[in-house]
């Protein structure tokens, strides 16, 4: 039973690494790279999933209108972060 807890635990540590690999390469890359770049259409198609709700909910409420960092995506990635902290 430990061994399976372990397993799992494990597994959704490296997913959750995973994930905020691709939070950080699609941040940087989307400085350097054009958005049609392989790379960016695929963290894009992983980060996106997770950062759309929390940007909706952002854009109801109306908060950090006008700022130019898209707040969202970098809260999703702090909730990510802290999520791999607890596993």
């Amino acid at each position: 039973m430990e061994i399976a807890v372990y397993l799992i635990a494990g597994t959704a540590r490296a997913l959750l690494y995973v994930v905020m690999l691709c939070f950080f390469v699609h941040s940087v890359g989307s400085w350097f790279l054009s958005e049609d770049h392989p790379v960016l259409r695929f963290t894009g198609m992983v980060t996106e999933p997770l950062v759309e709700p929390l940007r909706r909910l952002f854009e109801r409420f109306g908060w950090f209108q006008g700022i130019p960092v898209d707040i969202a995506y970098t809260v999703t990635f702090l909730i990510v972060v802290m999520v791999g902290s607890f596993i």
